[in-house]
C-alpha cells in the first residue's frame, strides 16, 4: 500500500490513519460512554457489553495504528520517521523566537503534505548564525 505521496510499504494512508485515530480516540469512547449512561437512565439492554465491545475495538484499532507507525518509521523514512532537524540554540538577534530547520529533502517536496516531523538537535547556546555553520547540515 502507498500513501497519497506515493510512499510504498505503509500499512495505512495518511487519511485512513487519521480517520482511525479519531475513531479510536473519540468516537468509540464517546459512543460507549453515551450508551452506558443512557442504558442506566432508560433501562436499555446490554450496557456493559456495548462498553466492553467499544473498548475492545478501540484497543484493536490502536494496535493497528501503532503497527502502521512502526512500519512508516522503519521502511518509509530512513531517518526514523523524521523529515529533518530543528536546530535549536542558534540565535539571530533580529529574530529571537525562530530556529533553523535542516530538511532531508527539498522544501518543495513537502508542499502536498499536511505536516512535517522534525527532530530537535540542540546547538550550544553560545552559537550564532556565523559560528554555527559547521553544525548545520548541508542543504539538499
Amino acid at each position: 500500500m502507498a500513501d497519497s505521496n506515493g510512499n510504498k510499504g505503509l500499512l495505512l494512508s495518511n487519511r485512513a490513519y487519521n480517520i482511525l485515530q479519531q475513531i479510536a480516540l473519540l468516537g468509540l469512547p464517546g459512543f460507549g460512554t453515551f450508551y452506558f449512561a443512557m442504558a442506566s437512565i432508560w433501562g436499555w439492554d446490554h450496557g456493559e457489553q456495548v462498553v466492553g465491545s467499544c473498548t475492545a475495538v478501540g484497543i484493536f484499532i490502536g494496535v493497528i495504528l501503532k503497527m502502521s507507525q512502526i512500519a512508516y518509521n522503519n521502511t518509509n523514512n530512513p531517518n526514523g520517521g523524521f523529515d529533518g532537524d530543528a536546530l535549536i540554540g542558534i540565535t539571530d538577534p533580529d529574530r529571537p523566537n525562530t530556529f533553523l530547520a535542516a530538511l532531508n529533502k527539498h522544501p518543495e517536496q513537502f508542499m502536498n503534505q499536511d505536516e512535517i516531523r522534525l527532530k530537535v538537535k540542540a546547538i550550544p547556546a553560545a552559537a550564532n548564525l556565523d559560528t554555527a555553520k559547521g553544525d548545520i547540515p548541508p542543504v539538499i
